[in-house]
């Protein structure tokens, strides 16, 4: 088995509510000499050599199974075929003012890049005036994207699960295959939230639910939705969502990969999905790293 290995914009997501400090983080991105932070904090992923044999197992017996199955493999190489890319992100942050009524805070911006598995921001700026520190100083609430991790998730070896096929959607994603996965708090390896900080910080690993919208030709992803299921009555949260879309994004040289473009995240702080604060993260302008280079040369005029 292969740790399971923080991808591209899978850094932890970070809520900062009026109470105090929110993080939903994926557990297990720990490398061979680090110890897990708690007893459900390992997790792995089938090495890539093995994957055809366990998304196979992963989706025996599911209806329209086949475009799991290729789906599956898929994820599994995502961290092999993932190329250094950069990318710049703004989050629009608001507040629910009345019920499902939200309110703009502010924004934030900033320049990213993903490079040999680690992630780094630049030039961050909160309603276009730069700030001192990193992403982690604006303030509010504030994410950094779960692409990889949500994406590796589906399969940590760790985490009992089994796959589902829900239905063909026929609303925004037509004729796309929706698949669900059900995990309980005591099966949950993958998904840690955490509230407060320092010594008063708070942790709960919720059950949850996730839906992927597959396309039926190619097993491409288009479309997750991620919400808790199953929280502890002590927890200070309540709910949290994410709904995150794909597209196959050109990279400015030719080629392109399946990545975000938009994340929506809801965290609520009382029962009823009330008292919640909204992100919306969207991605632009998604290249390579390296510039292209072009040599013009011009005969020299006859003497």
């Amino acid at each position: 088995m292969r740790p399971l290995i923080q991808c591209a914009f899978s850094a932890a997501l970070r809520v900062v509510a009026a109470t105090g400090l929110v993080l939903l983080a994926m557990t297990g991105i720990w490398a061979e000499a680090q110890a897990p932070k708690s007893p459900k904090g390992i997790a792995s992923l089938p090495p890539v050599e093995d994957s055809p044999i366990y998304c196979a197992a992963v989706s025996r017996g599911v209806e329209h199974g086949e475009v799991l199955k290729k789906f599956c493999e898929w994820a599994l190489s995502l961290n092999e075929r993932l190329p250094n890319i950069l990318s710049e992100q703004k989050t629009s942050r608001f507040v629910e003012v009345r019920d499902k009524q939200y309110r703009a805070r502010d924004s934030v911006t900033a320049n990213v890049s993903y490079e040999n598995g680690e992630v780094r921001y630049s030039d961050v700026r909160v309603n276009g005036k730069a700030i001192k520190g990193s992403i982690e100083h604006t303030g509010g609430t504030w994410s950094t994207g779960e692409y990889g991790t949500d994406i590796e998730a589906l399969f940590v070896l760790e985490q009992k699960f089994e796959m589902s096929f829900l239905k063909i959607d026929n609303d925004q994603y037509k004729g796309a295959l929706v698949f669900q996965q059900t995990i309980t708090q005591d099966d949950n390896r993958s998904w840690e939230l955490r509230y407060g900080k320092d010594l008063s910080e708070k942790t709960l690993f919720p059950g949850f639910t996730t839906r992927i919208w597959l396309d039926p030709t190619n097993a491409r992803l288009l479309h997750m939705e991620k919400e808790t299921a199953e929280m502890d009555k002590k927890f200070p949260i309540r709910f949290v969502e994410k709904l995150t879309t794909y597209a196959d994004t050109p990279l400015g040289d030719g080629t392109s990969f399946i990545l975000p473009i938009e994340c929506v995240t809801i965290n609520c702080e009382a029962e009823g999905k009330k008292h919640c604060t909204l992100n919306d993260l969207t991605f632009s302008h998604w290249r390579k790293f390296g510039a292209a280079h072009r040599i013009v040369t011009e005969p020299t005029g006859q003497q």
